[in-house]
Order: structure tokens, then sequence, then C-alpha cells
């Protein structure tokens, strides 16, 4: 039997490396992809999802469980991300890639949906940084609002306007672009 997340973090503040790896091998996408929301290209975001997971390991003693693991660990990401930012006082710039609903039935369809992934790459960069984070962590990391305050330092009001604004900028653009919203984020 594997064991589970908590046995696994106990694990890892023993020092058990292995079982750091199994972390890493679990948020690897999820840290990867909140980075890549939050900078200007790959490389950035690769070496940013590294200095989080190196961060992530050696506080990982001070992590107590009163906070679900995968918000703490999105909370040191985020951080990093900030962190990072403001000593380099880059924009934030480019979106992870949306992965829409794909149909690899033909080339012309292949076309299609690459068309529609790049459109909507290019309209949620139009957003604030916060509101893109705030974006990706509810629709696509499936966070909670409640989470999303944790990780972000919002308050869970503040998270609430801004992902209602956010949904109504995006709504406005995507319509524009012959879009509807509800087809992309469900």
């Amino acid at each position: 039997m594997a064991p589970n997340e908590s046995q696994i973090i106990e694990q890892v503040k023993q020092g058990n490396t292995e079982a750091f790896r199994i972390i890493v091998d679990r948020y690897r996408d999820a840290v990867y992809g909140l980075t890549l929301s939050m900078v200007a290209n790959r490389e950035e975001a690769e070496e940013l999802a590294q200095d989080a997971f190196f961060k992530i390991f050696k506080s990982i003693k001070g992590f107590r469980s009163e906070s679900k693991f995968s918000t703490w660990l999105y909370r040191i990401t985020y951080n990093t991300c900030i962190s990072h930012l403001r000593k380099s006082k880059h924009k934030l710039v480019e979106v992870q890639e949306y992965h829409g609903v794909q149909d690899f039935n033909s080339g012309y369809n292949n076309l299609i949906i690459e068309d529609n992934n790049n459109t909507i790459k290019t309209i949620l960069a139009k957003l604030k940084p916060d509101d893109r984070v705030i974006i990706q962590l509810f629709y696509l990391e499936e966070n909670s609002i409640k989470e999303i305050a944790e990780i972000t330092g919002f308050s869970n009001a503040n998270v609430k306007v801004k992902l209602h604004r956010s949904k109504q900028k995006l709504k406005s653009m995507m319509k524009e672009n012959g879009f509807n919203l509800e087809q992309v984020f469900v």
C-alpha cells in the first residue's frame, strides 16, 4: 500500500529525499503552471519552480497541517514568484498554455484548436497578473475561494470580487473573439 500524503510529508520532515521526490512528481505540473502564469518565459518559470521546490524542501518542517498541503505549497510558489518579480521588476506577461477540448480527428481540427488556444492565451495575457493567477487557481487548478485567499494573501471577499471582475472581463473579451466563457471554463 502506497503511503498517503501526510506520511510522505512526515518522511520528508525526517530528511527522506526519496519521499520529497514523490512530492515533486505529484506537484511538478501545478507548480510549473503557477510560475508560468506569472513570468515572461518558460525558462524563467522552470527556474522559479525549482526555487520554489527548494524552498518547500527547506521549510517543510514548518508545515503544520492547518491548511491543505497543496495550499501551503502554492503559497510558497506564489511568494517565490512575487519576490522574484519585485527584484527584477518584470512585468507578468506570458500565460500558462490553455489546453481546451481537443479533437485529434483531423489536421484541420488541430489547426483550429491551436488557433483557439493561442487566442485564449492572448486574451488571458490582457488580464492583470493577480487576476490571471486567480482565474488559473480557480478554474484550472480547481482551488476554493478560501484556498486562493490563503495562497495569494488576499481576503476571501477580495478574491471573490477579483474573480467576478476577471470573469466579466474574460466574457467580454472572449465574446469579441467568438468564444463563450462557459465553453472554456466550465
